[in-house]
C-alpha cells in the first residue's frame, strides 16, 4: 500500500537526499562504499521525483524539481 504523504515533507526529503548526495559524491572520489550510498541516494530521488510529479498533476505552484535538488547550480547556467 502506498502511504501519501504532504507535499511538505516530500519536498524536504528530496531536498535533504539530494543534499546528502551532492556531498557523498565530493567524498566519495576514490571510495568504492560511498559510490554504493551515491547511487543508493539516486533510486530514493528517482523514487521521490515519480512521486512529485504525480503529486504535480493535482497541486498549482510546486517548487520546480530542479530548483529542490539544485541540479541548475550543479550543470552550470546552460546545463552544461
Amino acid at each position: 500500500m502506498i502511504h501519501q504523504i504532504n507535499t511538505q515533507t516530500l519536498q524536504v526529503a528530496i531536498q535533504a537526499i539530494a543534499a546528502e548526495q551532492r556531498r557523498l559524491i565530493v567524498a566519495a572520489e576514490s571510495e568504492e562504499v560511498l559510490w554504493i550510498l551515491v547511487h543508493d541516494c539516486d533510486r530514493a530521488l528517482v523514487d521521490l521525483m515519480e512521486a512529485y510529479d504525480e503529486a504535480a498533476k493535482t497541486i498549482i505552484n510546486l517548487v520546480p524539481w530542479d530548483r529542490l535538488t539544485q541540479q541548475q547550480e550543479q550543470q552550470g547556467p546552460q546545463g552544461t
